[in-house]
């Protein structure tokens, strides 16, 4: 610690030879100063506050059926656009700072320097929302800093207006553009809807007989005809085992006639005489076109025709006689008659159904590539008919929320309108004044270190021992006379003079700055 100290020491009684020239450094460091605080310009701050609420009480009512606008990041994106290259020439030139900008540098200069001086500050960046909470409101404060007072206020002005003439105008801008991209989605869409019907139409026209049907697809048609095909078979294998049934009982009855020679009253012959006897009661009390003999004229025609149907079929069975009045062989005739029907209509439909599966089996090969065509364009056709039902509702929301915004603005309040104050805010040049007394003072004592540093010297023995790793053997030292004692004192008392008063000018400066005109004035 000692060997630090005496080191320490040493160095200032080293650069103690040159301290004329730090004061000299000093005086001139310290004017220099002066000059160079007092030629720094003033620079004046004018802001303005503005509130901006977005919250709209139809746009709550109408949550699920509109496009709710997120002005927030609508704001963010104008804050930005306002400090972009564009909007700061516009700015520039509207104001008057691009008077006398020649050339593109130059005018980029001038905008680097709008922009670096240009602050707009969200009272959200200051204090974020909390987690799941939505602003509904938001303060923005602009500043703007310059030489002149009345171009601060006038810039600011002018960023106030373009910000809320920006931001309304790019929301509807932005609605707009949403319903013109929606617009040209749906018509393509259309276009597209339109080829896929075509397209569908027109392989329904080629493959009608193989498109599958609401009984399912091929191989489900194909088993289902298959089905009905052997239950078509078994009901025609039943009904010709009664018929045959029937046929037999038919050749063990044998006919009989009553005993009386009249006939049975249940029988066709006794219906034929009764319907005869009343046909002829009717023509005597009516004319032949009368609706009630036609009737009974039309009734024993047909008793008629049915029993000479059935004599002929006993004729060509059992060879019986034609007279037959048996009920029971006639019950037989009448259901041997209903069988053969049921048989010849069964026939019909297992030839039909027959048909049906060779044409289904045919199709073995074709049926399940049509169905596969038909099924990928069915898919193409509802995924484009879905995308453009979707875009149907979105352009609908779309002209929803545009009538909302149009009905609605957003709210715009003034806090603080565009002002300056009337001293300038920079530079701080009492500040400055402090930082060129030290700074001053600082490199005057540099300097004398720096020259004590290439001339050096030897402050005693030991330091000269040490250096040249050699015995000292002695010293000699020096004595003043009072000529040269009187001549140091002078020197000293004129360097603290010299010191003091340069602490005094830059005091006197400083008090100046504060409670005077400042030191600007007497430039």
């Amino acid at each position: 610690m000692n060997e630090v100290l005496e080191q320490l020491i040493q160095m200032i009684r080293s650069a103690w030879r040159f301290r004329w020239w730090a004061l000299g450094v000093a005086w001139l460091s310290s004017i220099a100063g002066w000059g160079l605080v007092a030629t720094q310009k003033d620079l004046y701050e004018a802001t303005a506050r503005v509130y901006v609420n977005t919250a709209s009480q139809l746009r709550m009512l109408l949550d699920d059926q509109i496009v709710e606008p997120n002005v927030e990041d609508q704001l963010r994106l104008v804050r930005e656009a306002l400090l972009g290259r564009p909007q700061l020439e516009r700015i520039a030139r509207e104001t008057g700072l691009a008077e006398g900008v020649v050339g593109n540098e130059a005018m980029q200069m001038l905008v680097d320097q709008l922009a670096a001086r240009i602050q707009i500050i969200s009272g959200s960046d200051l204090a974020p929302p909390r987690w799941g909470v939505q602003r509904t409101d938001d303060t923005y404060t602009i500043l703007y800093h310059h030489n002149e007072r009345d171009m601060a206020v006038s810039v600011v002005t002018k960023l106030l207006n373009v910000f809320v003439e920006d931001t309304i105008g790019g929301k509807r801008t932005s609605s707009q553009a949403a319903g013109d991209f929606l617009l040209r989605q749906i018509r393509e869409y259309e276009q597209r809807l339109r080829f896929a019907e075509e397209a569908l139409a027109a392989f329904n026209q080629r493959n009608f007989e193989r498109l599958p049907s609401m009984q399912g697809g091929y191989f489900q048609r194909l088993q289902t005809s298959i089905e009905e095909l052997e239950n078509a078979r078994q009901r025609l294998r039943l009904a010709q085992s009664r018929l045959n049934s029937i046929e037999q009982q038919i050749r063990g009855e044998v006919p009989r006639a009553g005993a009386s020679g009249q006939s049975d009253p249940t029988s066709i012959e006794a219906r034929i005489q009764e319907n005869e006897a009343r046909l002829d009661d009717l023509r005597l009390r009516y004319t032949e076109n009368h609706p009630d003999v036609i009737a009974a004229r039309e009734i024993v025609d047909q008793l008629r025709a049915r029993q000479a149907r059935e004599l002929a079929e006993l004729q060509e069975l059992g060879g019986q006689a034609p007279s037959s009045n048996n009920p029971v062989l006639q019950a037989l005739q009448i259901a041997r008659n209903e069988v053969q029907m049921e048989i010849a209509t069964l026939q019909a439909d297992v030839r039909d159904r027959e048909g049906r599966v060779e044409r289904l089996r045919s199709l073995l090969t074709e049926g399940p590539e049509v169905e596969a065509e038909l099924a990928q364009l069915n898919r193409d056709y509802e995924v484009i008919q879905a995308h453009y039902r979707s875009l149907l509702n979105s352009l609908e929301r779309e002209k929803l929320s545009r009538e909302v915004l149009e009905s609605e603005s957003i709210d715009f309040r003034i806090i603080n309108p565009p002002t300056a104050g009337l001293g300038p805010v920079a530079p701080n040049r009492t500040l400055l004044l402090m930082i060129v007394l030290v700074g001053s003072l600082g490199l005057g004592a540099g300097v004398a270190w720096l020259l004590s540093q290439i001339k050096g010297v030897y402050q005693d023995p030991t330091s000269l021992e040490l250096a040249t790793q050699l015995p000292v053997l002695g010293s000699i030292t020096r004595f003043l006379t009072a000529d040269q004692r009187s001549i140091h004192i002078r020197s000293y008392i004129q360097f603290a003079g010299a010191t003091i008063g340069l602490l005094i000018a830059n005091v006197v400066i400083i008090g100046i700055e504060v409670v005077g005109p400042g030191i600007r004035a007497l430039v």
